[in-house]
């Protein structure tokens, strides 16, 4: 339930504003043509450009309270704290305004017109990607009440979609938590994990699957700029829920305006400034003491025995924004620094034989070990996360706005003693075996990345507001890799790079023979030789055996930098024909460079058969071959890949009756023309038609 209050007659510069508008409305044809002039010169510049949704539409009808009539000539007018000034509209013949282009946030609505009182409606919350509708009804001014009491709700239903999901707000974000210590992301309290919450949602082991899809067929967004992981498809950029205001989430029935994606849509709106100087500061720490003991299940892993716990995590940051021209130049500011911290310990064991070297067992029939005292050792893996948002807001009029947008995320983790943490799944990253099976340098890598986004939006409305026209341009540019601890570069014949790794798998091998130290421990001598007892070509009664086993360099090396460069331009028209329509129509265009170095240490990671035989297998290698049996190794392997995609689509969301909407047949088309290392000849091409038929019904209505 909600009042309509009375509220102060129009100001001189409204009444101006609403001439203006009619002026505007009668002048159609002008207008029209300076459109698709201007839509014109866009399609021949095929300037890059890429696609943000993020903002609302508020439609309606205002009406005669009393007898129930649509009343044209009435002036609309929304405010808000997340508004630059104030947004107006006149009614047309049949009381309906449109008011597009609106930031997410909490609005008031004000209605007036002549010979009527004053309306006005509060606490209208508007969610990124929605189209939501109000009826305001009005009364004459000859109508004697003291107050007028309106028996609604306040919308919610997307009247102009039917896509399914959700949006998750900076203010439910900050009562409930949502993100739990100890899974990707939850350091920094990354936007992607708040997901989770969207029925048809869950956490898998790289991110967020939703129904049943994984978490790299997601489509991952900043304010409408793509920060997927070119490689992977996964969360490019893992930027704190401190600097998002909103994040929508689109499970599934979404429009072919987002394409690029077989999963789901996660698009972040970042924060804005605002006529008022605002700030926060947070901090958020998660000890490990208060996380429970991670049960394993049994395995025979062997004399070393591997655990990981959480030590700590946590982040501490601030924000700013304000005016820097009132209600028309606003800014906003952010820093966040962040770690996750694990402890990951080693301890040896020794096995324990019956009298004719047969490892015993418990009653529920284990093999039997002794813990070995003074062989337990603890390391670090530690990660550190620095992150950084700028944001200019500039209203170059009352029908044109600018966007710029700057982020960044930059993690450090490993090297100086440490294990480094994967960013693909937020865990100790620990050799290939998840073991502390080798040497610091032989399992451990130093890891290091970044991601540095920039964006720029301009918004026009024109024709009355009944066309819009969006154009994004964006840069995307990512960096990783993992390199030895030691410092030595990728593909060089010195330091770790150098040596080749060397996996001991075929046998059990006694522990003693690679760390000297453990022989008078328990391991027994590190040269004895076991006898092969039972005659199946391994040796038995070893007090320490290990079936798997690392020396030499760390293995596979990797350096990738990825360039992304996009852009989209959208054109919106708003008409009435058998109910309401949101015609949709644009174009995109992306182009990708990826360039980096992989390698294997040494050139060659060797497989060891049987070390009494005096030859090893080769494991893996990059090279290629000259002729039969005619290897030529190489110290390291650099891709340089390029990819040019160039796409568009038009679709239709049709209200019928003010009660179902119908996403009418539409249609994308994408056509990759240059892959790397493939000439200009044939282009790939690819059409997708969506014939999405999806009916919502309001029946509150």
């Amino acid at each position: 339930m909600a009042k309509a209050a009375e509220v102060p007659e129009s100001s001189t510069l409204q009444r101006a504003l609403r001439g203006a508008l009619k002026t505007m409305a009668a002048n159609r044809v002008r207008a029209s043509f300076a459109l698709a002039t201007l839509v014109a010169a866009l399609a021949l510049s095929a300037a890059p450009a890429h696609a943000q949704q993020g903002s609302a539409v508020l439609i309606g009808n205002v009406k005669d309270a009393a007898t129930g009539k649509a009343l044209g000539d009435s002036v609309v007018t929304v405010t808000s704290p997340a508004l630059q000034g104030e947004e107006i509209a006149v009614t047309d013949e049949a009381g309906a305004f449109r008011i597009p282009g609106l930031p997410p946030g909490v609005y008031t609505l004000r209605v007036e017109k002549e010979t009527f009182r004053p309306y006005a409606r509060e606490g209208l919350d508007l969610h990124a990607d929605a189209t939501i509708r109000i009826n305001p009804a009005i009364l004459p001014e000859g109508l004697k009440a003291q107050e007028v009491v309106v028996v609604g709700r306040t919308p919610t239903v997307d009247v102009g979609s039917s896509a399914t999901g959700m949006n998750i707000t900076s203010e439910f974000t900050n009562r409930i938590p949502l993100i739990p210590p100890g899974v990707k992301g939850s350091a920094q309290r990354s936007f992607e994990a708040v997901a989770d919450t969207v029925p048809g949602a869950q956490p898998d082991t790289y991110g967020i699957s939703i129904y049943g899809s994984s978490s790299f067929e997601n489509r991952y967004m900043l304010d409408g700029l793509s920060v997927s992981n070119a490689t992977f498809g996964s969360l490019g950029t893992p930027l704190t829920i401190d600097f998002i205001k909103e994040v929508s989430v689109l499970s599934g029935g979404y429009m072919p305006e987002y394409g690029r994606a077989t999963g789901g849509i996660l698009n972040a709106i970042t924060k804005s400034g605002s006529n008022e100087f605002h700030g926060s500061a947070w901090l958020n720490y998660a000890p490990g003491t208060l996380e429970g003991d991670r049960k394993t299940a049994y395995r025979d892993s062997g004399a070393i025995v591997t655990r990981k716990k959480l030590n700590q995590m946590g982040d501490i940051g601030a924000d700013v924004g304000g005016p820097l021209i009132k209600d028309k130049l606003w800014f906003y500011a952010g820093f966040d620094y962040a770690q996750t911290k694990y402890d990951v310990s080693r301890q040896i064991r020794k096995a324990l034989y019956d009298s004719n070297n047969v490892q015993k067992v418990d009653a529920n029939g284990n093999d039997e070990w002794q813990t070995l005292k003074g062989t337990k050792k603890t390391y670090a893996a530690q990660q550190d996360m620095y992150q950084a948002i700028g944001k200019l807001t500039w209203a170059v009029n009352r029908t044109n706005r600018l966007n710029l947008m700057l982020n960044g995320v930059y993690p450090q983790s490993g090297g100086n003693g440490k294990f480094g943490i994967d960013a693909l799944t937020g865990q100790p990253a620990i050799g290939n075996d998840d073991s502390l099976n080798g040497a610091y340098g032989t399992i451990a890598h130093k890891r290091y990345g970044s991601s540095t986004n920039a964006q720029l939006k301009w918004s026009s409305e024109l024709n009355g507001k009944r066309l819009m026209l969006d154009t994004w341009a964006g840069w995307h540019n990512e960096t990783y890799g993992r390199v030895p601890t030691d410092g030595s570069s990728i593909g060089s014949t010195k330091g770790l790079a150098g040596q080749n790794n060397t996996w001991f798998s075929s046998y059990p091998y006694n522990l003693a023979s690679f760390e000297k130290n453990l022989a008078n421990k328990g391991c027994g001598p590190s040269d004895a030789v076991y006898p092969d007892t039972n005659m199946d070509g391994a040796p038995e009664g070893i007090p320490c055996p290990v079936t798997s086993y690392h020396t030499g360099g760390p293995e596979f090396l990797e350096k990738q930098t990825v360039n992304r460069f996009q852009g989209r331009s959208i054109i919106t028209s708003l008409f009435t024909g058998l109910g309401h329509h949101v015609l949709k129509g644009g174009i995109d265009a992306e182009v990708t460079k990826q360039l980096g170095d992989r390698a294997y240490t040494g050139k060659v990671d060797f497989v060891d058969p049987y070390v009494p035989y005096g030859w090893y297998l080769w494991g893996r290698a990059y090279g290629y071959l000259k002729g039969p049996d005619d290897a030529v190794l190489m110290n390291k392997i650099h891709n340089n890949a390029k990819s040019v995609s160039l796409g568009g689509f038009v679709q239709d969301s049709w209200n019928v009756a003010d009660k179902v909407t119908v996403n009418l047949p539409a249609l994308r088309r994408a056509a990759p023309v240059q892959r790397a290392g493939r000439p200009r000849d044939e282009p790939r091409q690819a059409v997708v038609a969506a014939c999405r038929l999806r009916l919502r019904l309001d029946a509150r209505r």
